[in-house]
C-alpha cells in the first residue's frame, strides 16, 4: 500500500488565517495524521469516529504534553496542569471533585438567570440601535454567566471580559515564542484576585462555584490552590 501523503496544517500560518476551509478539508479525507509545531508533537484528526478513538485511547494518544518551555510565563501556576492536559488517573480525580457542581439539574437551574443576562444585554442593544451578535452577545453572556457562577461582582464582570480576551490573544502565539508582556501582567492579576477570593471562600463559604471547589474533597483528597486556580483560569478561557 502506498504511505499516505502528509498533510500542511499550520493554524500559526497567514494563509490558514485568511482561508482555513481548505486545510479542514484535507484532515477529513484521511486518517488521523502526526505532525510537530515546535517541540509539541500531535495528532491531527476531524472525523467523530477518529476523535472518539484517540480520545479513549491514553495509552496511544496521551493529553499530557511536554513542559512549557521556560519562556512562556505561567506564573503561580506553573507545575500545575488543568483538566486538558492530564490523562487518568489524575483526571478522573479532578473530574470527580469538580463534576458534582456540574450537574444537568445544576445546569438546568441556570436558565432563567441566563435568559435574564441576554435580555439585559439585548435591552442594551436596542437602546443605542448598534449591535453585533458575536461582540456584544454571543462573547459577552457567557463571560458573564461564568462570572457569577464564580461569585464575581457586577463591577468587576468588564476586567473579567478583558483578562478572559487578553488569554485568548496568547493562544495566537507561536509555540515556544516568549509570552508578552500584557499576558504576564494578565495571569498575574487573575491570579491574585483569585487567590484573595479562595482564602475569603474557606473563611466564609457562599453558594458560588468557587466556594464548592474549595470545599470539594473526595476521601480527604482535595483541590489543591494551583488545580482550583487552573480550573477556573480555565473556565474563564472556555467562557468565549
Amino acid at each position: 500500500m502506498a504511505e499516505e501523503a502528509p498533510i500542511y496544517f499550520n493554524p500559526w500560518d497567514p494563509a490558514f488565517r485568511e482561508d482555513p476551509y481548505p486545510h479542514y478539508g484535507a484532515l477529513l479525507a484521511g486518517p488521523p495524521h502526526l505532525t510537530e509545531f515546535g517541540a509539541i508533537k500531535c495528532a491531527l484528526v476531524a472525523r467523530y469516529s477518529d476523535v472518539t478513538r484517540v480520545l479513549r485511547d491514553h495509552a496511544t494518544f496521551s493529553s499530557v504534553g511536554p513542559p512549557p518551555p521556560p519562556q512562556v510565563y505561567q506564573g503561580r501556576l506553573a507545575g500545575s496542569r488543568n483538566l486538558l492536559e492530564v490523562d487518568p488517573p489524575v483526571h478522573t480525580r479532578l473530574r470527580r471533585l469538580i463534576s458534582r457542581d456540574f450537574t444537568p439539574r445544576r445546569i438546568r437551574e441556570l436558565e432563567p438567570r441566563i435568559r435574564e443576562i441576554a435580555s439585559e444585554i439585548l435591552g442594551r442593544a436596542k437602546r443605542v440601535h448598534d449591535f453585533d451578535l458575536v461582540k456584544d452577545l454571543a462573547n459577552v453572556l457567557p463571560v458573564v454567566v461564568i462570572a457569577e457562577m464564580l461569585g464575581v461582582p457586577a463591577e468587576r464582570h468588564g476586567i473579567f471580559k478583558e483578562w478572559s480576551d487578553k488569554l485568548i490573544d496568547a493562544a495566537n502565539n507561536l509555540p515556544g515564542t516568549p509570552t508578552p508582556p500584557d499576558v504576564v501582567r494578565t495571569i498575574d492579576a487573575l491570579t491574585d484576585y483569585l487567590e484573595v477570593e479562595v482564602e475569603r471562600r474557606r473563611k466564609s463559604p457562599g453558594p458560588d462555584l468557587v466556594s464548592a471547589l474549595v470545599q470539594a474533597h473526595d476521601e480527604g483528597d482535595a483541590l489543591s490552590l494551583a488545580e482550583l486556580l487552573n480550573f477556573v483560569t480555565l473556565l474563564l478561557i472556555a467562557a468565549i
